[in-house]
């Protein structure tokens, strides 16, 4: 769960409009992040001059092979600090290089343990399982 997925969705627009000419088409990214398994169903809505477009979109949540658990539905006081270990399977046969972490919302700071310099880190900072 929580491995994003982006996908690119074309819209064709064959009327006049502000940001899109006739005939033109354009394209954006929809970026499905699942917070549980299974098939989770929702509405994409468009915005434009001409009204609102929707679209039914689905996707299926389904467990990561890396065995990193979401970390959702925690509460804190204001300005209050929650320190929690993310911890990373490596499935594969050879050593994995964690080289960044990011999230996808903007109320959360995440950093990459600093032993040393920005360079050199010590070798437990590698997965190798």
């Amino acid at each position: 769960m929580g491995v994003p997925r982006q996908q690119e969705v074309r819209i064709h627009n064959p009327t006049a409009s502000t940001t899109v000419n006739p005939g033109d088409a354009t394209t954006f990214s929809v970026v499905f992040l699942p917070r549980q398994e299974g098939t989770i169903e929702n509405v994409l809505f468009v915005h434009s001059s001409l009204g609102t477009f929707t679209y039914s979109v689905r996707g299926k949540g389904t467990g990561s092979a890396y065995r990193i658990r979401p970390l959702v539905g925690g509460k804190l006081p204001v300005n209050g600090t929650l320190i929690s270990p993310v911890q990373l399977h490596n499935p594969h046969p050879t050593t994995l290089r964690v080289t960044e972490i990011y999230t996808s919302g903007g109320d959360l700071h995440l950093e990459l343990p600093q032993i040393g310099s920005q360079t050199q880190h010590s070798a437990t900072l590698w997965v190798s399982l």
